[in-house]
């Protein structure tokens, strides 16, 4: 390399620098200080990045060549890359090239040199210079591969590689590259890469070589867009020579021997590995700028918050340009730390796959095509089946389509069998090791997606499950279980094929020392229909399972065996009397233990018609004498033998005497549900029950319960009720009314579900109206009822043909339209102004969308699935295996695909004090979730959008939308917003009534149905109130009800002015109206009763002037009740007061309520709550005061309130809640 000018260094300054180096090599280099590791160099490793001078480089360089140095190179060599200048970063890498081509220092040195500091350092410098630097060195790398020395030519692959991560030798450069042209250098390199693997050489350095030279071809292939073309990438997978494998061969070294184990220190960490292939996805993004709302810095993220949007436009980096950088990178891998993938090609290889598909050379299949296997493929399936490949070159390509099962996954039929074949040929060992395990965890989901096995395949099979069983008895029962879950998938996958190793299993069976895992073993075979014994050894099986029932460890097992036994063989009589009998044994023995319940309950799993008359009695009479996890445990088996036949009910009358009230009560979670899930079993017969009274009582009380899940189950039982018809229908009604409002979302979405497909309720709306108004209607839900009704009334119009119609006929244009695919995310609001962390919202969004896969998909089309209340009852009400089955098929945990990465795979520690902690960690770190998925789900709560209808996108907006699409998102709005429900539901009202017109039926429905709301209520709901008081002045000409009724409704509710407008309606058709119902003597008659309500709801609007008017021209009141109200308009109610005392003592009775509240009124005004109670006892006839206020209904309408308001505030400004204020407000506030 020559000099440049201005580098130059004085002969005195070189020669003191020289003599800095030699002293810093003895003090911290020598070989005197190797034995104690350098330590004083270990710790100036992190002063690399502030080194400025080449001889203190090279001080650091030989440093790092002959120690093994514990922290990173790289971080330190990419931070002093990007440290110095443009000229020190150019002599730089022409000093650290010169070291690692000089032939007298060692190759490892060299090496080490090279692979550690080259790669972070030359990636890192800046562009022009590295490419200045690369064009320097080309002439000089391809001498160096036309050199002999092996060394030599692996420097030269691993600088080659390197050079075209950044840079491709087929671009123009300028000034030319020295001695040779551009493509001329690519032909030579490549010539000499694919060279090198005819060598047939085996030491360990042409091994090196032939990697590197691998790795230098990927790079090339995968960089430079004139040799992307299949059949290079196929030279990098198919390599043969006289029929034999020279590739693969070549890359592994066949002396080493793997150790997989099956117990680990410490769990193995996963480690991101850069490979020289740059990422080339598809850049789709469009040609037009994006852009965003906002452009002034006081609305960017740099504010508080936004709350004011500019929409003047501004340019913006769209989300694809952040991705298209990010494609510039090159690829990084990430594999597990193992001794397999510290490989030098594993990572490229995988960066090659990768690169095959991202770069649309070979395409995955789809779901409905053909598989056809590429040809690059068929290298590795070739040199896998191929008996000649030593077991190392095996490994490492099972261990490759481990690391990309994602891309082999779609071509599982051309790999199982070379992967069956590996683990029978025990090419990993000959345990089942941690490797073992990840390779059959592979094969037993590909056994679960293909359904036929050839004859070959049903042969390693056989043999692959012969294996597995003969090594699943381990120490470790975790390890056994883990090996047991895999058995479990193979067996399920391949019952219909495999020969039973019968053989295996005896031995295990037998042998007391491994009986618990023969058992096991037998119960997975008996588990999928096959026969676990060898030919004629039924009898022997079966009677060694009933004479261990003996021993308490096995007694579990064998009980679970025993069911899987009668369920295999279809209740054969004499099998079943063997058992009946051994189970009377052991209470017989022992008739207070549990061993009795033990055996019957593991029985009853997997065979529950093993409970017959007798031992159904015997669980029901100990129901109250036993624990409360015994007693969850009968009823679940009682429950488990009811799902398979109600029968036992006509067989025993116990049932009738058990007080299932009282197991609803229970404080145990897992008793109620479980009674839940009985009863609604049987709930038929049971209705019939004298008890049953005590059970829809207990439900009517629970009503309130704190668990969403009993109230759940309590509605479960309500819809079943109602369906029957019975004497419990209106109780059923009323729970189901209440669970109307009830506060969890499932529960409320459950029971509008019931009432929106009832078949009780009128199809039309004009029935449906009076129907809903007056049978839907209690007190509880009255806060919701405007809603309910709103959501069940648009309920009705999706099954009418102008359901389908189109709310606007023609189109704005004529246009094609395709379905835009609307993505929500509640973390992402605000993007437009956050436009300096677009990119960060765009990436958390897309992990949030990988993670939330297989969790709530959000559609509006059924599913089959269960809710999540559903799993909690199953969950509950199971009897719980030891064996781990379920009642349905064995669920492949790996075919959940949550994610590409996602295996069923476990690693185990050895050290039990690190399994532990390990636990405790897992623990501590999922209560941390748990509590940040609480507060993120409140907030998505809160902030998420749910889209209810399909959305099309085009050149114009599309506003032919259908009716139907409508009506889901105004009928949550309306269950939600109870503004717009009174205004739909006024509108509908209006609707029908220009409709029907005069139909006097539907109106006295609907008058009587207000009439009884307005009767029954005890919340006055303002709005409920408000849209009745507005139906009856939009028909005060039909809809007609005592005076008295309008006002009390009215003033509960606070519109006083709306009951006075109806009353004015009633008095402008008094003439007209209807004669009012016949009055007992002594009562005003209707007009006069019409005017003094009119009063008392002008007297709640201050409207005094019209007040005296009514009394003096309408009524006739007299001078002094007009002098009282002129008293109280003035606020001198002690004057008002005295006058209405003596206006009462004088009148005749007849507006004695009006004179009544008035006078009351005073005291109120006056603060006087101590006479007050004492005017109210005046008024009554009974000497009993709280019995005459609550018998008479005009004195606990009108006087009762009043007393007892007078009590509430006399005692608390008169010292009777010196308790409340000395102890309880004294205990809270110190």
């Amino acid at each position: 390399m020559q000099d440049r000018p201005g580098t130059r260094l004085s002969t005195s300054t070189i020669s003191d620098m020289e003599t800095l180096y030699t002293i810093l090599k003895y003090s911290f280099l020598s070989e005197s200080l190797k034995e104690g590791g350098y330590i004083d160099f270990i710790r100036m490793l992190p002063l690399i990045p502030s080194v400025k001078s080449k001889l203190l480089l090279r001080f650091f360089l030989d440093g790092i060549m002959v120690i093994d140095a514990p922290a990173e190179i790289a971080p330190l060599a990419s931070k002093l890359a990007k440290n110095i200048t443009v000229e020190l970063q150019y002599d730089f890498m022409s000093q650290i090239y010169t070291i690692c081509q000089d032939s007298s220092i060692g190759f490892e040195k060299r090496y080490k040199l090279t692979k550690e500091v080259i790669p972070p350092f030359f990636g890192n410098v800046s562009l022009p210079v590295f490419r200045r630097f690369h064009i320097d060195i080309i002439p000089d790398l391809i001498k160096m591969l036309d050199d002999s020395k092996v060394e030599q030519r692996i420097i030269a692959f691993i600088i080659i590689e390197i050079l075209v991560t950044r840079m491709t030798l087929d671009e123009k450069v300028d000034p030319a590259i020295k001695g040779c042209q551009v493509s001329d250098a690519l032909k030579k390199i490549m010539k000499h890469a694919l060279g090198v693997f005819n060598v047939t050489a085996s030491s360990e350095t042409i091994r090196l070589l032939k990697c590197h030279a691998y790795n230098a071809t990927a790079s090339l292939i995968s960089n430079i867009d004139a040799l992307k073309k299949i059949e290079f990438y196929e030279k990098c997978f198919i390599r043969q020579q006289q029929g034999k494998d020279i590739l693969w061969t070549g890359l592994v070294d066949v002396t080493k021997s793997f150790n997989f184990p099956v117990l680990f220190d410490s769990i193995p960490q996963r480690r991101k590995v850069i490979v020289s292939i740059r990422s080339r996805k598809e850049d789709n993004r469009p040609n037009s700028l994006q852009y965003i709302e906002s452009q002034r810095l006081f609305n960017s993220s740099l504010v508080e918050d936004v709350s004011n949007f500019d929409f003047s436009n501004a340019l913006l980096r769209s989300n694809e340009d952040a991705e298209s950088a990010q494609n510039r990178q090159p690829t990084v891998v990430t594999l597990d730390v193992v001794d397999i993938n510290n490989h030098e090609c594993m990572a490229v290889i995988i960066g090659l796959i990768q690169d095959i598909y991202d770069s649309g050379i070979s395409e995955l299949p789809r779901e409905d095509e053909a598989v056809v296997l590429p040809r690059w493929m068929e290298g590795i399936r070739s040199t896998l089946t191929d008996n000649r490949v030593h077991r190392n070159v095996k490994v490492f390509l099972v261990k490759l389509i481990d690391n990309m099962i994602h891309i082999f996954d779609h071509y599982s039929k051309w790999f199982l069998l070379p992967l069956m074949q590996f683990v029978v040929d025990q090419c990993a060992g000959n345990t089942i090791n941690y490797f073992v395990a990840d390779v059959l965890v592979i094969i037993s989901k590909w056994a679960s997606e293909l359904k036929d096995l050839d004859d070959q395949q049903q042969l390693v099979a056989s043999q692959l499950l012969k294996f597995v069983t003969s090594n699943i008895n381990t120490e470790r029962e975790d390890i056994m279980k883990y090996h047991l879950d895999i058995l479990k998938l193979l067996v399920e996958s391949w019952r219909n094929f495999i020969v039973v190793p019968t053989d295996v299993i005896s031995q295990l069976f037998y042998d007391e020392n491994t009986c618990a895992t023969g058992i096991q073993v037998a119960t997975v075979v008996l588990a999928n229909g096959l026969e676990p014994w060898a030919t004629n050894e039924e009898n022997r099986f079966f009677e060694t399972l009933l004479r261990r029932f003996g021993s308490s460890k096995l007694l579990r097992l064998c009980s679970e065996a025993i069911g899987l036994f009668l369920q295999f063989k279809k209740n054969n009589s004499d099998y079943l009397g063997k058992v009946h009998n051994k189970l009377s044994e052991i209470i017989r023995k022992n008739p207070k233990g549990d061993e009795y319940y033990a055996c019957l309950e593991g029985i009853a799993i997997h065979f529950p018609l093993i409970l017959d008359a007798n031992h159904t009695i015997r669980l029901i009479n100990k129901l109250n004498q036993v624990s409360d996890a015994r007693r969850a445990s009968n009823l679940k088996i009682i429950h488990k033998r009811l799902e398979k036949s109600l029968d036992i009910l006509n067989e025993i009358s116990d049932f009738k005497i058990v007080s299932w009230n009282h197991l609803l009560e229970e404080s145990h979670l897992e008793i109620q549900i479980v009674t839940f899930e009985i009863i609604k079993k049987c709930i038929e017969p049971f209705s019939s029950y004298e008890l049953f009274d005590g059970v829809v009582t207990a439900l009517l009380k629970n009503l309130n319960n704190s668990n969403a899940l009993y109230r759940s189950c309590i509605y479960d039982v309500a819809i079943l009720l109602y369906g029957l018809k019975n004497k419990y229908f209106d109780q059923s009604k009323e729970i189901l009314i209440y669970g109307l409002v009830d506060p969890d979302d499932n529960n409320h979405e459950k029971v509008l579900k019931f009432w929106e497909g009832n078949a009780d309720i009128p199809k039309d709306v004009i029935n449906r109206f009076p129907f809903l108004l007056s049978k839907i209607y209690k007190p509880k839900v009255e806060h919701q009822f405007l809603g309910i009704l709103s959501y069940l009334l648009l309920s009705s119009l999706a099954t009418s043909e102008s359901c389908d119609s189109l709310l606007f006929k023609d189109p704005l244009e004529r246009c094609d339209f395709e379905d835009y695919k609307l993505r929500t995310n509640w973390r992402l609001q605000h993007r437009s102004v956050v436009p300096m962390f677009a990119e960060t919202l765009q990436t958390a969004y897309e992990n949030s969308m990988d993670q939330s896969l297989n969790r709530i998909r959000e559609t509006q089309e059924h599913t089959f699935t269960q809710s999540v209340q559903e799993q909690q009852v199953m969950g509950l009400v199971s009897l719980e295996s030891s064996l781990s089955f379920s009642d349905g098929p064995i669920k492949n945990p790996n075919l959940l695909n949550l994610s590409q990465k996602y295996r069923y795979r476990k690693r185990f520690l050895q050290d039990k004090e690190k399994i532990s902690r390990s636990h405790a960690h897992y623990e501590t770190k999922k209560k941390f979730d748990k509590m940040k998925k609480m507060v993120d789900d409140a907030k998505e709560r809160e902030k998420k959008v749910t889209i209810y209808r399909k959305y099309k996108t085009g050149d114009f907006p599309d506003i032919q939308i259908k009716l139907s699409s409508m009506l889901t998102p105004l009928q949550m709005l309306v269950l939600n917003d109870v503004e717009v429900a009174n205004i739909l539901f006024s509108e509908i009202f209006k609707g029908l009534l220009s409709k029907i017109k005069d139909n006097q039926e539907f109106l006295r429905s609907v008058s009587k149905a207000i009439e009884n709301i307005f009767e029954t209520s005890t919340q006055s709901s303002r709005h409920l109130f408000g849209v009745l008081l507005d139906i009856i002045k939009l028909n005060t000409s039909s809809i007609r009800f005592e005076p008295s009724v309008v006002t009390s409704a009215s003033q509960q509710c606070g519109l006083p002015s709306v009951g006075a407008l109806i009353l004015e309606e009633y008095l402008a058709s008094v003439d007209s109206a209807p004669s009012m119902s016949k009055r007992k003597p002594g009562q005003i008659d209707g007009e006069k009763e019409l005017w003094l309500k009119l009063a008392e709801l002008y007297r709640e609007l201050e409207e005094w002037d019209i007040m005296q008017t009514i009394f003096i021209e309408k009524v006739d009141g007299g001078t002094q009740i007009k002098t009282a109200i002129q008293l109280e308009s003035e606020s001198k109610y002690r004057e008002a007061q005295d006058v209405y005392q003596q206006i009462i003592a004088d009148s005749s009775g007849d507006w004695n309520d009006f004179y009544w509240e008035s006078y009351l009124r005073c005291f109120a005004n006056l603060g006087d709550w101590e006479k007050l109670p004492e005017a109210i006892n005046l008024a009554l006839e009974d000497d009993n005061t709280w019995r005459g206020l609550w018998d008479d209904k005009r004195c606990q309408r009108k006087l009762l309130p009043w007393y007892i308001d007078a009590h509430v505030k006399k005692g608390l400004f008169s010292g009777m809640l010196v308790f409340y204020n000395t102890r309880c407000i004294s205990t809270t506030n110190p």
